[in-house]
C-alpha cells in the first residue's frame, strides 16, 4: 500500500509545533522525530489494513482488498489520519 507522503509531512510538522508548545523551542528542531513518529503510525494504520484484507501481489500489483463495510470505516480514517 502507497503512503501519501503529504499527509506524513503535513502529520509530522503537526506533530512537531505541538512539541515545540509544549516544551519550547523551535519547531524544526522537533521535526526528525516527529517524522519518525508519524511513519510510525502510517506503517501500524498500513499494517492494520493488511491484517484485516486480503492481501495480493504480483510483480510490481500490491493490493488489499476490503469486505464493503471496512472500505468504508477504511476510507473515512484515511481521510483524517491523525496521530491523536
Amino acid at each position: 500500500m502507497k503512503i501519501d507522503k503529504s499527509k506524513l509531512m503535513k502529520t509530522a510538522w503537526e506533530i512537531a509545533r505541538d512539541g515545540a508548545k509544549i516544551f519550547g523551542g523551535l519547531v524544526r528542531s522537533f521535526f526528525a522525530e516527529s517524522l519518525k513518529q508519524a511513519w510510525g503510525i502510517a506503517k501500524d494504520l498500513t499494517a492494520a489494513l493488511i491484517k484485516i484484507g486480503r492481501e495480493w501481489k504480483k510483480g510490481n500489483h500490491h493490493r488489499i482488498s476490503l469486505d464493503y463495510s471496512l472500505r468504508i470505516t477504511a476510507l473515512a480514517n484515511s481521510q483524517q489520519w491523525s496521530y491523536r
